[in-house]
């Protein structure tokens, strides 16, 4: 299962991030979105890896890629309800 997530949760962040903030013009919260991963995965993988092997690996980015995802998509409503809506013709 953990594998079927980080490739769920990877393929959302490459939307949310490249899609989405780049073209809302929110590269700084990529950035941020990306160190928040690091800051989340390097000690669970450390950990994953010493208790688990290979398994707790794959959860720990699993982890890491969630935090990023939760991150990325908070912005990208933010900045979208920020946006003044077109006006309806």
């Amino acid at each position: 299962p953990p594998f079927g997530m980080v490739f769920a949760a990877v393929a959302c962040t490459q939307v949310l991030g490249l899609a989405c903030l780049v073209q809302l013009g929110a590269t700084k919260s990529l950035a941020i979105s990306t160190v928040w991963g690091a800051v989340a995965g390097l000690p669970l993988i450390v950990v994953g890896a010493l208790f688990f092997g290979v398994v707790g690996v794959a959860w720990a980015v699993a982890v890491s890629e969630l935090v990023v995802l939760a991150y990325q998509a908070r912005k990208v409503a933010s900045l979208l309800r920020a946006a003044d809506p077109p006006p309806i013709p």
